[in-house]
């Protein structure tokens, strides 16, 4: 996965196809939106208009913010290559938001939106590597402990220590 400077560009790796069998869409800029926006006017957003949004480098945190909770509650549409490309966004509450979102739906718990998942443990902020301890626990994916399992020799903030345990345990006993 990349990012270019002012344009979202995912590359895929293993060449997944769209989660869930889900639409792509081509982004189109919104007519009427203001520079400070609602969740409710996010929410009257056509697909293609959110995907211009999400696409935005131009959104402040709490922005993006809003605008990554309304991609999550729509599931007719693919917006995964632009939550993978926001996995990875400078703000933390926006990677955590992401997070959310690909946990909340399972479609995301598999191929690209795992690695993504995956990538986030080593995040630099305790709050994301903790989230995203859970949400690999939720997965039950038994391809993951080795990463949780790296993490949690190296991880120096106590509680996400225990986050990490707490998984790795949730994910062998369903085995």
């Amino acid at each position: 996965i990349s990012k270019n400077v002012g344009v979202h560009t995912v590359v895929m790796s293993d060449g997944t196809d769209t989660p869930g069998g889900a639409k792509k869409i081509a982004p189109k800029r919104p007519a009427n939106l203001s520079a400070q926006f609602t969740p409710e006017q996010v929410a009257k957003l056509t697909d293609p208009e959110l995907a211009y949004l999400l696409a935005s480098p131009n959104l402040d945190p709490a922005g993006m913010k809003t605008v990554v909770e309304e991609a999550g509650k729509r599931t007719s549409v693919d917006f995964s290559e632009y939550l993978f490309v926001l996995s990875g966004d400078p703000d933390y509450k926006v990677r955590i938001a992401v997070l959310k979102v690909l946990s909340s739906n399972p479609k995301y718990l598999t191929g690209n939106g795992l690695k993504v998942i995956k990538a986030r443990i080593k995040d630099k902020e305790f709050l994301v590597r903790g989230y995203s301890a859970k949400v690999l626990a939720v997965s039950g994916d038994a391809s993951v402990l080795p990463d949780l399992e790296a993490q949690l020799k190296v991880e120096d903030h106590e509680k996400i220590r225990a986050l990490l345990q707490e998984s790795i345990d949730k994910i062998r006993s369903r085995k």
